[in-house]
């Protein structure tokens, strides 16, 4: 019988499956179809979702130290933000800017899947490579004390 060996899971690589687990979490059509009968409580819904979603990415990015992500994050979506918000009002035209507002906010996440999910592919690699060099290790110890109580 064979058995997995089951190994420990790094905190890194916990975080980041759980946020790859929700950055590739689909909704079927016709969840969707039901959900723009009720249009309003699915807004609602959908803006607390995205408020509980970012609190989460953020605490991940902070706590894994992923300095690079969070400023990507500021520069790609909170600037933009501000500023469609700033030429909106000034300009008269807050719904449009919101929009393109929008399409960066959607963009950035549409490239953090990918992001993440090949940063998880090469974290893995790392912890298999780990795994084998530590096998082999013990191998080559065990190998090596055989001989030791032969000599004595």
């Amino acid at each position: 019988m064979d058995e997995e060996i089951i190994y420990p899971v790094s905190e890194e690589r916990y975080y980041l499956e759980k946020l790859s687990r929700y950055l590739n979490f689909h909704i079927s059509t016709s969840v969707l179809f039901i959900l723009s009968l009720f249009w309003g409580i699915a807004l609602i819904a959908a803006v607390a979702a995205t408020v509980l979603f970012l609190s989460f990415m953020l605490y991940v990015f902070i706590r894994l130290r992923k300095k690079a992500w969070i400023i990507t994050f500021l520069a790609f979506v909170i600037l933009p933000a501000i500023a469609c918000i700033i030429f909106g009002y000034m300009l008269g035209y807050l719904s449009s800017f919101m929009l393109l507002s929008l399409a960066f906010f959607y963009v950035y996440f549409f490239i953090l899947k990918y992001v993440i999910n090949d940063y998880l592919e090469e974290l893995l690699s790392r912890e298999r490579l780990q795994m084998e060099r530590e096998e082999e290790n013990q191998k080559k110890l065990l190998w090596q004390s055989q001989f030791n109580r032969e000599d004595k």
